[in-house]
């Protein structure tokens, strides 16, 4: 790929550079701005190959993208299967194998779509950091504000886009659905369900990432430590503490490399898990009782809702129960699964979510 990008630069003409002016019986020129000598001629790119080269890095972005979705549509398939998986079951054979069969195959149009999103995302997302560091720079105290406003907006709305798309992919893997399609059934499974994944987005991330870097330092001074100890005043080594130093360095990029990368399998892990989770939720199902008990746990020590309202009132007294228009008596919302009549299947206060 870098390859054809040099040979389209290589295609040009030698033009005459206009702000070199030709030295009387001398050949050289004189640069006018610098007032030094210079070349007379200079090498002139065709107009396409700049085009050629922008094309090349979309191209590649997206490569990556690609690659990204389908490891996460691979993750979420065996995940999924799992989950669902008839209780006693242990042979999960063959459930990679077929999963990224299916990626690369009946579902790798939507996944190609997917990736389109998350490279434009990116895409604009650099444009947001060129417009706010050009406002910094060139701007006033007033400009500044307000392109820090508007970048912060659209950094927001940039996330959810990308958040909405990773739901997708793993509803993709599920359901087999296509990706608009997907994108509004898991949408409108979160919303019905009164789950707020912004929890899912961040935290686990951020703890594993941090633990992941603390562990690959701990393992590089280690390593060079021990490079150190077994290189020092030992014959063909002449510099062994910046050979250690090297060693080390090495191992923690090499450590850190391998590490975010199992630390990302284990995120789309979690991500999946999520949605099974939802979609039980919806359905009224408990495929995997220990996974609701944990989600369970972590809702009771999030949630905020006063003793005697909501579902808990319920179970303590009475106190609280949903009405026909979806309320409890404290005047939250308590709707979380309709029928297609309107009907309330299952009711609980809007504070008792995820």
């Amino acid at each position: 790929m870098f390859a054809f990008v040099s040979a389209a630069y290589r295609n040009g003409r030698v033009v005459r550079d206009p702000d070199a002016i030709l030295q009387s019986g001398k050949d050289t020129c004189l640069d006018v701005e610098n007032n030094n000598d210079t070349a007379c001629c200079v090498w002139e790119t065709d107009d396409w190959a700049a085009a050629y080269a922008s094309l090349v890095g979309l191209f590649a972005l997206w490569t990556i993208m690609l690659a990204f979705e389908v490891r996460m549509y691979t993750v979420a398939g065996v995940t999924a299967q799992w989950y669902f998986a008839p209780p006693g079951t242990v042979d999960f054979k063959g459930t990679t194998v077929g999963t990224l069969r299916n990626a690369l195959g009946p579902s790798f149009g939507s996944l190609a779509l997917g990736s389109l999103v998350l490279t434009g995302i990116e895409i604009a997302r650099q444009i947001n950091e060129n417009a706010r560091r050009n406002a910094r720079e060139n701007g006033g105290g007033a400009v500044q504000i307000l392109a820090c406003m508007i970048t912060g907006c659209m950094d927001c709305i940039y996330a959810v886009i990308q958040h909405v798309t990773k739901y997708a992919t793993i509803q993709c893997a599920i359901t087999g659905a296509a990706f608009c399609d997907a994108a509004r059934s898991v949408s409108r499974l979160l919303m019905d369900n009164f789950l707020n994944a912004y929890g899912v987005w961040w935290l686990p991330g951020a703890l594993l990432s941090a633990a992941a870097f603390i562990f690959a330092a701990v393992y590089g001074v280690c390593v060079g430590l021990s490079g150190y100890v077994a290189w020092n005043g030992s014959a063909g080594h002449v510099d062994p503490t910046g050979e250690s130093i090297l060693l080390g360095v090495c191992s923690f990029v090499l450590a850190l490399i391998v590490l975010n990368f199992c630390i990302s399998v284990l995120l789309d892990v979690v991500d999946c898990v999520f949605v099974c989770y939802v979609m039980d939720l919806d359905r009224q199902r408990r495929s995997r009782p220990e996974v609701h008990e944990v989600y369970e746990e972590v809702k009771a020590k999030t949630a905020k809702v006063p003793s005697g309202t909501g579902i808990h009132g319920a179970m303590d007294g009475g106190q609280g129960r949903g009405s026909a228009g979806g309320s409890n008596s404290d005047g939250n919302a308590g709707a979380v699964v309709r029928g297609p009549g309107g009907n309330i299947a299952y009711g609980r206060g809007a504070d008792d979510a995820l």
